[in-house]
């Protein structure tokens, strides 16, 4: 409502952004691929063109932080960046074909992978339609 009153388009669609991402995770199941993959969503709509499976885990354990504990493993497998890593290219995520680089985080040498343009294409498709729609059902 707020958002709407203001005619500020980058207000409006932090909102529509906020909202969309509100209650992504269910509580009932929690499938370490699915949360993958939504976090990988969640960093192209932020507009990252290139990931690294530390930054995954980081966004999947931002995704679940209002989860109680007893929902997960002792020792999830989301948790351990080589796992994701590994999972970003069996599910095509990111291409297969690049060699990643090397970057610096935080001290620590990471391999940072170029997301596959048609997934990130079809994230980007989505999230501009879903936010259109969003818009236009609320005038």
């Amino acid at each position: 409502m707020f958002a709407e009153l203001s005619d500020n388009e980058k207000l409006q669609s932090g909102l529509v952004y906020a909202l969309e991402f509100q209650n992504t995770v269910s509580g009932d199941s929690i499938n370490p691929i699915e949360l993958m993959k939504e976090a990988v969503k969640r960093l192209i709509i932020d507009g990252h063109k290139e990931i690294s499976s530390t930054h995954v885990v980081l966004e999947i354990e931002n995704l679940v932080s209002n989860k109680p504990l007893a929902e997960f493993d002792e020792n999830p497998k989301w948790k351990d960046p080589a796992w994701i890593g590994r999972q970003l290219r069996i599910h095509g995520l990111v291409e297969i074909n690049s060699l990643p680089t090397r970057q610096m985080f935080f001290g620590k040498s990471v391999r940072v992978y170029p997301i596959n343009k048609t997934y990130l294409n079809m994230v980007l498709k989505e999230h501009k339609d879903l936010s259109q729609h969003k818009a236009s059902s609320s005038k």
